[in-house]
């Protein structure tokens, strides 16, 4: 279970960051 939750926030993290990633270099 915690894993799990570990696994959802690094999958949410990496999408926040692509996004950011695509304003900046936009």
């Amino acid at each position: 279970w915690i894993l799990y939750q570990l696994n959802e926030n690094e999958e949410k993290l990496t999408l926040m960051i692509d996004f950011y990633i695509n304003l900046l270099f936009k």
